[in-house]
């Protein structure tokens, strides 16, 4: 029977599966407010979800300043008062910056947009700018909760240019989707939700209120500057206009009907005359029995297969427990990266099945004593220890002289502590991040 159901699942939700709500993309979408050590406000901005592990993509102006003492999440899918966020990432000579904070579950990430967007192209852009706080006061509105603000234009063009005084180049998108001073880090999406750039700035010509121009950090070039950075990101392809419900246009009805303005995207999905869904199938009759016949497949490997044992290896100081050789045939992989002193890259992987993982992989700066070595002279000969097993990495300090961090926690000597995908490392004053 449960087989048969998800059979059935399947076979609905392959016609629905094409189109994305705009809610989604409003969930995701975040308010970031900046208080310095009185708590007072100094500044916000806008940001969006862009990974499960709640990884949040802003500008850099946005979070950048000696004074910042705490950074508050807010927004329509927060909590009321909002969540803690640290920064990660602060990329200034591309004004990017990565904050993390704890993503609520109904929340889904983003998209980012893989290639160009087209000239002339539907966009939508989410945010909090700050004259909406205004409004807000004006108005009288509870600020429990925070409902982000949506306009709508098209591509304008798209070219390369600097975001900041260095000679970095991105790839900005020029558009008509009106912004203004707060919307700096949220999306700009397309028809289908994918968000395909970072709203940044405005430019005016002098004197001229309504001659403003509205720009954005493409989605292509954000991939490219965080993929070796962010575990978890996800990108997508142009827009299928021909199966894309668009998320703010009203549904197609003749004249001869009255217009029914369905309160939500679930309720014009649930008004839909059955001849759309049957429209689908006659239309895209080869792709849902591919589909099917993969999901087929799938459920079959899956129901009659046995499940192998995991190994579980829990590390303790004494270190009671070694990893058996005959354990490591399924070796987990673990990647840290980041700069050294002089602004060289850096990139460690560790396994199971390496030949230094049976009595810890050791970092340091000089090879006589440690297995990988980071050019710094704040960093000890043998700083810190690294073991890894099929699930989890763990890592401790081997007494150094400027210590060793995950996530900006100090770690006692010798105690090993688990990291986890997207943790950053602290070899002294080092920073490195956990990737796969």
């Amino acid at each position: 029977m449960r087989f048969w159901i998800y059979i059935l699942l399947l076979v609905f939700w392959i016609p629905l599966s094409w189109s994305v709500e705009i809610d989604d993309v409003d969930s995701a979408t975040v308010f970031i407010v900046l208080f310095n050590e009185n708590e007072d406000v100094i500044g916000s901005g806008s940001g969006f979800f862009v990974t499960d592990d709640g990884h949040i993509l802003t500008n850099a102006h946005v979070v950048e300043g000696s004074d910042i003492n705490r950074i508050r999440i807010l927004g329509k899918s927060m909590p009321p008062k909002g969540v803690d966020a640290r920064k990660v990432w602060v990329i200034s000579d591309h004004d990017v910056a990565v904050l993390k904070a704890t993503k609520p579950s109904g929340i889904r990430p983003l998209n980012l947009l893989s290639e160009n967007p087209s000239k002339g192209e539907n966009v939508w852009a989410l945010g909090y700018p700050s004259k909406q706080i205004q409004n807000m006061m004006a108005f009288g509105e509870s600020f429990e909760s925070f409902d982000a603000t949506l306009t709508s234009g098209i591509v304008s063009r798209t070219f390369e240019g600097s975001t900041s005084d260095s000679d970095a180049k991105s790839v900005i998108i020029q558009h008509t989707a009106e912004i203004s001073p707060g919307n700096s880090g949220g999306p700009l999406f397309d028809e289908c939700g994918t968000v395909i750039g970072m709203n940044t700035f405005t430019t005016a010509a002098a004197d001229e209120v309504d001659d403003t121009d509205f720009f954005a950090i493409a989605s292509s070039g954000l991939l490219k500057l965080l993929n070796s950075r962010i575990v978890g990101l996800t990108s997508g392809a142009k827009c299928d206009l021909m199966n894309a419900q668009q998320p703010v246009s009203e549904p197609e009805v003749l004249d001869s009907e009255p217009k029914i303005e369905p309160e939500s995207q679930k309720d014009k999905l649930m008004t839909q005359e059955p001849a759309k869904v049957k429209s689908y199938f006659s239309e895209n009759e080869s792709i849902v029995w591919l589909l099917l016949i993969l999901a087929l497949l799938g459920l079959w490997y899956s129901y009659f297969r046995k499940a192998a044992p995991v190994l579980s290896l829990p590390l303790t100081e004494k270190e009671a427990t070694i990893i058996s050789p005959k354990n490591q045939l399924a070796a987990k992989s673990f990647r840290m990266s980041g700069f050294d002193e002089r602004g060289s890259p850096v990139s460690f992987v560790f396994q199971s099945g390496s030949a230094c993982n049976l009595r810890g992989c050791v970092i340091g700066r000089a090879l006589d004593f440690a297995d990988f070595e980071i050019i710094n002279t704040d960093i000890s000969r043998a700083h810190a220890q690294l073991r890894v097993t099929e699930t989890n990495c763990y890592i401790r300090d081997l007494g150094s002289t400027n210590g060793t961090s995950v996530n900006a926690v100090k770690l006692a000597p010798f105690e090993y502590t688990q990291i986890s995908y997207g943790d950053e490392v602290g070899i002294a004053t080092c920073k490195l991040t956990i990737t796969t």
